[in-house]
């Protein structure tokens, strides 16, 4: 369907591009992913959808700027707190710890079931970043978060992180 449709028309339908997209992501062909998705903002498609996937797909081919680029532009479109999640933990993998801070601190409000996994990321970038004091405090809030809402998993991450903080 994709292939007669950008036959008759090629510059009609970038939902048609980023559909495409999808399903190349889907089939992991990154490459012809990320050609669709950006073919699709070429043709005026710019919302959370497209830029998400195409800061997905850069970041998993390893070109970290332009993912958070993308993530960026996600941000000023929709700021969303998984943009700024997502944008924090490009940052993170790129040693740019204090970017990283400032996007994880986006994330914190409202108060829901996915704050202990931000409150927690923020507190393994400010130990990364080397501040101890500000690491272990929010570590804490995030196992405490964690525990009071039975999420076991994270709060035996958290318990290793603090552990390597403390030492």
């Amino acid at each position: 369907h994709y292939t007669a449709i950008v036959a008759v028309a090629p510059n009609d339908f970038p939902e048609a591009y980023y559909n495409y997209g999808v399903m190349l992501l889907k089939q992991q062909n990154l490459d012809g992913a990320e050609k669709a998705f950006r073919k699709a903002l070429a043709l005026g498609l710019s919302n959370e959808a497209v830029l998400s996937n195409l800061g997905y797909v850069l970041e998993q081919e390893g070109e970290l700027p332009e993912a958070a680029l993308q993530f960026g532009k996600l941000i000023d479109l929709h700021p969303t707190r998984e943009a700024h999640f997502e944008l924090g933990r490009i940052l993170v993998n790129q040693q740019q710890y204090q970017g990283a801070i400032a996007q994880f601190q986006q994330t914190l409000v409202p108060e829901d079931d996915k704050t202990p996994a931000y409150l927690y990321a923020l507190g393994a970038t400010y130990g990364r970043a080397g501040d101890k004091a500000q690491a272990i405090r929010y570590l804490e809030q995030a196992r405490q978060l964690a525990t009071s809402r039975g999420q076991l998993a994270l709060v035996a991450e958290i318990d290793q992180d603090l552990g390597q903080v403390e030492a």
